[in-house]
């Protein structure tokens, strides 16, 4: 929560015939809402995409959202016979609060005011806190 989801989508052509006006699509869906990630336009990437080449980006988004998170990667172009292909992969996430923090405010007879800070790793591994 709070840091950068980033991911290397990569589609490559594994078939023996070239492909053209290859599409890739990625968006984010959380309980809430679905995101475009890259290519909101569905414009195509590369007007052809020869066996044994690909096309790859790096994308990035800010988590804002705890819970299950699903990255959906769409791909669409055209095959040797002009009919216009699609298909999609689908990968799931959670994104989990690694740390719990409590406040406690206390006051002194000299109008001083403390605050304690109670942090609580909620994950199952140690974690490395610095100043």
């Amino acid at each position: 929560l709070g840091e950068t989801f980033s991911s290397f989508v990569n589609v490559q052509n594994d078939s023996q015939q070239t492909v053209r006006d290859v599409v890739l699509k990625t968006d984010l869906q959380t309980s809430s809402q679905r995101m475009p990630l890259s290519n909101p336009t569905g414009q195509a990437m590369v007007s052809k995409l020869v066996p044994g080449d690909n096309i790859s980006e790096v994308i990035n988004h800010e988590v804002k959202e705890l819970g299950g998170q699903l990255l959906v990667c769409t791909v669409s172009y055209i095959n040797t016979s002009g009919e216009k292909q699609m298909f999609r992969k689908y990968y799931k996430f959670q994104v989990l609060k690694p740390l719990d923090v409590r406040t406690k405010f206390f006051s002194t007879q000299n109008e001083e005011i403390f605050l304690e800070a109670q942090i609580t790793n909620t994950t199952p591994h140690p974690l490395h806190m610095q100043k």
